[in-house]
């Protein structure tokens, strides 16, 4: 028997969580049903999927077309997309998917904290390489996370790509063809917002030739209309800088599928500023119009500008940028045009190019081209920047990277040659990773391939150690000159009982006698919202004693939502109209505009230099 994917969950849980669930006793007819059970087992149902492999202590099979799959008194039901377990409940007659999720959220408060709860443990690794089969991210996980990616794609393998008649995955054997798959190789334990551009869920659709692209808040969206649970909830409409001069207005418009499609920033500068953002989405979600207008006189003309159209193919991957832009409304715009080609038309890029009118004469002055290339595990190898003529002929090469992996897939060495004369670099930074229990180390030397002598003149370790959750406790940077020690920091991290940073602190050796100068703290506190306050302190000669410098703050309302910050003095309002579609709207709200109020990504970056 498999084990559970998710913690295990009671019968208590289950009826809290208010998802509407049967109450099933286990004693039914069998009802027919090509479910692959045992035929004389009870028969229950889960509403809104098909074609999902399933097993109880008992039983095993495929949950049928009418929604159905064999069962016996006091099992627990494990649902499996080939050989991945996604999620486990105990069996009742009848069924929804939120059964499988107990754990979620049922208003939008709940589902604002769901949200942003994980991230706050999210840092950028800086030992990180920049090939994609390296995520740049600590771990983040949470059951809300996970329910997106399992829903993402089951939502993307649904046949009629229609999830209101429900999910079907029984007519293109999915179950069958993913048999070799598992919830690790599907990364479904990953951060939503990253999860379909992980090296797993890009292999995916290249192994299948299946798109997963959709608008990030349409698996939960969906999730929740089948299993008939509803959130509503108040919209931001904007907000005000009352504290600045000049202040600002800022107000919000939405699309029926509760994205942002316009912003209008008014400033009270004399004469006055406005700013208009407008953005449209196409059918699956792609950002395809991203227009920044704004005019600084007092008729209201926009006359200045930067716009952005973007075009995509099936597997939401950009084909195309144009970007013109006017910033001295002078009434002659400039251009910049990205086009991009796929390995089969998919998601891996082989050829981006670039051309740009510098000198708004309609014709371009200069050309590039990035070529990547890749090995059978779809890990890229090379990626090669040149300079090129019109017609895309090269000639020179700017800088080539060039990677090697280990076993396991990770990267254990990344080259970036540059200064090159002809085909030929003249120099190489050289990053070295090694991977050992919870620590990645990145070795950083510099080679100049005309002078060896002057090679490893500049040598950077960077250390960084993981928790086995995954989430970074501490980081380490020495530099060094000849080979003597020239400068070295560190980082400390605590963490409270949820992985959320709560401190880091630094202490910096700035002269490479393995003596700390310095030392500063960062410090975040935290209520069930959210963080409430960022605060900085600083012991500038290193005796332990530290001096407060600055905090900035949040403040929430009794439904989660953001009511304040004063990072930026920002005081933000709501409608009083209710949108029912809140699943959609909050994924949104979180992404769009609260995600990084008070949430730095690199907030405990580690930066050392030498004061030699």
């Amino acid at each position: 028997m498999k084990r559970l994917l998710l913690s295990a969950i009671s019968v208590a849980a289950l009826t809290a969580c208010g998802s509407g669930s049967g109450n099933g006793n286990g004693n039914g007819n069998d009802n027919g049903g090509d479910n692959g059970g045992d035929s004389s087992a009870p028969t229950g149902q889960i509403s809104g999927i098909t074609g999902l492999g399933y097993e109880t202590e008992s039983q095993s099979g495929v949950i049928n077309q009418n929604n159905e799959f064999n069962f016996k008194d006091g099992e627990t039901i494990t649902l499996l997309l080939g050989g991945a377990e996604l999620a486990s409940a105990p069996v009742q007659r009848s069924m929804t998917l939120m059964d499988f999720f107990p754990t979620l959220p049922s208003d939008a408060a709940g589902l604002r904290q769901a949200l942003r709860l994980p991230e706050y443990a999210r840092e950028t690794l800086q030992t990180a390489s920049r090939s994609s089969s390296t995520s740049n991210y600590t771990q983040t996980s949470s059951d809300l996370y996970t329910a997106s990616n399992i829903m993402r794609l089951l939502v993307a393998l649904d046949e009629d790509g229609d999830s209101s008649n429900g999910l079907d995955l029984s007519s293109g054997n999915w179950h069958t063809k993913l048999a070799n798959e598992t919830a690790s190789s599907l990364n479904l334990a990953s951060n939503m917002f990253d999860f379909a551009n992980s090296q797993a869920m890009l292999n995916f659709q290249d192994t299948y030739a299946h798109s997963i692209n959709m608008d990030v808040a349409e698996p939960l969206a969906v999730l929740y209309d089948l299993s008939q649970v509803t959130i509503s909830t108040n919209r931001l409409s904007g907000f005000t800088t009352p504290d600045l001069s000049p202040s600002k207005t800022m107000v919000y418009e939405y699309d029926a599928q509760q994205r942002i499609v316009k912003q209008t920033s008014t400033s009270s500068s004399t004469p006055t500023k406005s700013i208009v953002f407008t953005f449209e989405y196409d059918a699956k979600g792609n950002l395809i119009k991203d227009f920044n207008e704004y005019g600084s006189n007092t008729d209201a003309t926009l006359n200045t500008f930067d716009r952005k159209t973007y075009t995509y193919n099936a597997f939401g991957k950009e084909l195309s940028r144009t970007e013109d832009y006017d910033q001295d409304a002078g009434g002659a715009f400039r251009r910049k045009i990205y086009d991009t080609t796929y390995l089969n038309d998919r998601v891996f890029p082989n050829i981006k190019t670039y051309k740009v009118d510098y000198t708004a004469d309609g014709t371009f002055d200069y050309f590039s081209k990035t070529t990547s290339t890749y090995d059978e595990n779809n890990l890229i190898t090379t990626s090669l920047d040149q300079t090129v003529d019109e017609n895309g002929n090269p000639v020179s090469t700017s800088s080539r990277y060039v990677y090697q992996y280990n076993d396991q897939q990770q990267v254990t060495r990344q080259d970036y040659e540059n200064s090159f004369s002809g085909d030929t670099a003249q120099s190489i930074t050289r990053n070295d990773y090694t991977y050992v229990g919870n620590t990645i180390t990145n070795t950083e030397t510099y080679i100049n391939l005309n002078a060896p002598q002057d090679s490893n003149a500049k040598e950077e370790v960077f250390v960084e150690t993981l928790n086995d959750a995954g989430h970074i406790i501490k980081k380490t940077k020495a530099e060094y000159r000849y080979d003597s020690l020239d400068a070295y920091g560190e980082v400390d991290y605590t963490s409270d009982s949820n992985e959320r940073i709560t401190q880091c602190l630094y202490s910096i050796d700035n002269t490479g006698d393995e003596q700390f100068d310095y030392a500063t703290k960062t410090i975040q506190d935290y209520d069930a919202n959210g963080i409430t306050s960022i605060s900085s302190l600083y012991d500038d000669d290193n005796d332990g004693v530290f001096v407060h410098d600055d905090t900035i703050g949040a403040s929430y309302g009794s439904q989660g939502e953001l009511l304040s910050e004063n990072r930026e003095n920002r005081l933000f309002s709501y409608s009083s109209d209710t949108t029912n579609d809140g699943v959609r709207y909050l994924v949104h709200e979180y992404l769009d505009i609260t995600r990084e109020v008070l949430r730095n990504s690199s907030i405990c970056k580690l930066d050392v230099s030498s004061a030699k």
